[in-house]
């Protein structure tokens, strides 16, 4: 169970990759906007081709940050009683803070000119930051199993 989740995401994770190749600048300088004005500011810079990729890379994000969580769990799962008993709910964890930042972008993505309010930017560049740390986390330990 373990391989096939880990295939899905990793053929999920490249699909991502190929379809937001040229966006400039990248989905991830979004993740990391923290103001208002800075998510406007990446947003704004997009063609609209850049902007129907980044919108249609939500189909396949939703469905790698639900593999991703399954794999985590499954790799805990696999490695119990030699990792942190609350290593299953890393990577889990990470999917919640992804899952909140993509509802948030998909939204205010779908109308651009729509300004962020900047308590949500901040919320929503925490959640991405919290999303990577978890990941990493979730990496070490299992390294160091």
């Amino acid at each position: 169970m373990t391989q096939a989740l880990g295939i899905v995401v990793v053929v999920l994770y490249a699909a991502m990759i190929l379809l937001l190749l040229r966006v400039r600048p990248t989905v991830l300088s979004l993740q990391f906007t923290y103001s208002s004005a800075a998510f406007h500011r990446v947003a704004s810079s997009w063609t609209a081709g850049d902007l129907r990729r980044v919108r249609q890379h939500f189909i396949l994000d939703f469905p790698f940050l639900a593999s991703y969580a399954a794999f985590g769990w499954s790799v805990a799962s696999d490695l119990r009683g030699s990792v942190s008993p609350h290593m299953q709910y890393f990577l889990l964890a990470a999917a919640l803070c992804d899952a909140f930042e993509n509802v948030i972008h998909v939204s205010y993505l779908a109308k651009p000119e729509r300004s962020m309010p900047n308590t949500l930017a901040l919320l929503t560049g925490t959640a991405s930051t919290c999303k990577y740390a978890l990941g990493l986390i979730f990496i070490a330990e299992w390294i160091a199993a």
